[in-house]
């Protein structure tokens, strides 16, 4: 029950699509980043990747991992070698701390 109204399940179901067909929209025309190039402001990066990352879903927890798919081969290698648990990649606050610094 919600503000006192009990929903039948078709109601439900068909707020359920909406809300996924509006997700799906939404994801649609959010911009998938590209290949971080190394010259370019790592900052401006991240803040692109977060507006990405929260469009289409991805959780904190994992976006850490998902954000280093987007480096290249010897920036990845150089976050990797820190050899953070997951714990502290479960953090993507401090995570994002961790690769601007």
């Amino acid at each position: 029950m919600a503000n006192g109204k009990q929903f039948t399940e078709e109601e439900v179901k068909e707020e359920l699509k909406r809300l996924k067909d509006d997700l799906r929209i939404a994801a649609s025309t959010v911009k998938k980043p590209q290949q971080y190039a190394p010259e370019k402001d790592i900052k401006i990066f991240l803040e692109d990747f977060e507006t990405y990352r929260q469009m289409i879903g991805i959780s904190a927890a994992t976006a850490y991992k998902t954000f280093l798919s987007y480096l290249p081969d010897e920036q990845r290698l150089k976050l990797r070698a820190k050899k953070y648990n997951d714990e502290d990649m479960e953090d993507w606050g401090k995570m994002q701390q961790e690769i601007i610094t």
